[in-house]
């Protein structure tokens, strides 16, 4: 008996560090508007290596919905895109990257006229997409990883919101995820140090 209970304990153990390692965030659908993806250029790197990712916004409903036209891994009131490299112990191996401020604080502005301009906003209509790449440099360390992006909403009020909302003019709502891409890193190798936006 006291066998079997251990057994039990075991496999329950063992049932929870998979949830805990492989268990993602809610990812991006019908739901939140967006359908968001990402891509790589490789899925198996040498050392030190820089890693080519493609990342890919789709209005998934059936109502116009606002982007901010220059989406980067720069935290934003706009909107930015946060990147991570796990472990296979879900541990995120990239440091902090960095923050654009603005002025005013978007809660302060008017929020109508800010989507309206087109320079810095793009409407996404049904089934629309916009793109944008980066690179990211890879873990110093050979082994399997886990690369996550999550997409995090401009943050407009709830009184904003519902202002946009009356003029049918829709962003997104809630953070969310992209599908992880699995990626090997593996021998030597040594490239260029760049961590940039491409256009």
């Amino acid at each position: 008996m006291k066998h079997t209970m251990r057994y039990a304990c075991l496999i329950a153990a063992v049932a929870l560090f998979g949830l805990t390692v492989s268990g993602e965030p809610p990812q991006c659908d019908s739901q939140s508007m967006i359908d968001f993806q990402i891509s790589t250029d490789k899925t198996a790197y040498r050392l030190r290596s820089v890693m080519h990712v493609k990342f890919i916004l789709t209005n998934a409903s059936q109502s116009p919905v606002y982007v901010y036209r220059f989406l980067h891994e720069c935290s934003s009131e706009n909107g930015f895109i946060s990147f991570q490299i796990l472990d296979q112990k879900g541990h995120n191996l990239r440091p902090w990257t960095c923050s654009a401020d603005s002025w005013p604080p978007l809660a302060q502005v008017d929020a109508l006229k800010v989507l309206s301009d087109s320079s810095l906003w793009i409407v996404l209509k049904q089934g629309e997409s916009t793109y944008g790449e980066l690179h990211i440099e890879l873990p110093a360390k050979k082994g399997n990883y886990r690369l996550q992006a999550e997409l995090v909403p401009p943050a407009f009020t709830d009184k904003q919101r519902d202002i946009l909302s009356q003029k049918e003019m829709s962003v997104l709502g809630k953070p969310c995820t992209a599908h992880p891409v699995t990626i090997t890193v593996t021998g030597r190798g040594s490239s260029p140090r760049t961590n940039g936006l491409i256009r």
